[in-house]
């Protein structure tokens, strides 16, 4: 009677084992990551280029892991998209490209589901648009220039004058930093930045180098901005300065 009872015991855990591994290669489980790559905020697609996606055990996306597991791979076609569905998903998805290069990572569920579908647009190092709104109680002339930075990656841009008091000024060349692969940044995605601005490279350095400067008028922390959009407008004061 006991052998009869093990028997049984071992028939069911094996079946119970089949009907893992059929439900865990099941459709419902699969995982699937779909979207356009462009290389700038003009749509330029990566066109034919090859893509080869890792389940990591490390969720970190600002390295490359190095325990990983090959799931997937693909081409972009000539409209720089993409469609690739596998089964196994640990902590996350990471994309390296034909060169080697670290792309994009994408954090999934865990396991074998539940599923993890993604669809979306990356870009390649994108921008984001800002207003400038000034303010100001002095004359200033095409020989003044506002300098315009973030500080996270120290990129700078310069818009000169001359400068009225409530003009509103529209730049479109600030870079949204990303601390992933070069194409970690996808559309509509929102990103909090330090900025500072100075009236002249001088006075750029200066507020960027005094810790009693990084603050209002000069300095502005988490300014969000839009993945080839518009992000938040930023008050230049130039009142006080002569």
């Amino acid at each position: 009677m006991k052998k009869l009872v093990s028997c049984i015991a071992a028939l069911f855990l094996i079946s119970a084992f089949q009907a893992c591994v059929k439900e865990d290669d099941s459709e419902e489980n699969q995982h699937n990551i779909s979207g356009h790559l462009y290389k700038n905020c003009n749509n330029e697609p990566y066109v034919n280029r090859g893509f080869k996606f890792y389940s990591v055990k490390d969720a970190s996306f600002t390295n490359p892991s190095k325990d990983k597991t090959l799931v997937a791979e693909t081409r972009t076609d000539q409209n720089g998209y993409f469609n690739v569905t596998f089964g196994r998903c640990e902590n996350g998805i990471e994309v390296i490209d034909e060169n080697g290069l670290y792309a994009f990572g994408i954090p999934c569920l865990g396991g074998f589901g539940p599923q993890t579908i993604v669809e979306n647009t990356w870009y390649h190092r994108p921008k984001s648009s800002h207003y400038l709104k000034i303010k100001t109680d002095s004359a200033f002339t095409p020989n003044d220039t506002i300098v315009i930075g973030i500080n996270a990656h120290g990129e700078k841009i310069k818009q000169e004058g001359p400068f009225t008091d409530g003009q509103l000024i529209i730049i479109d060349s600030i870079r949204i930093y990303s601390a992933g692969g070069y194409l970690s940044i996808a559309k509509n995605y929102i990103v909090d930045a330090d900025l500072a601005w100075g009236l002249g490279s001088e006075d750029y350095n200066n507020v960027t180098s005094s810790y009693d400067r990084l603050v209002p008028p000069n300095y502005f922390r988490e300014v969000k901005q839009s993945v080839c959009g518009v992000g938040d407008t930023v008050v230049i004061d130039l009142r006080g300065y002569n």
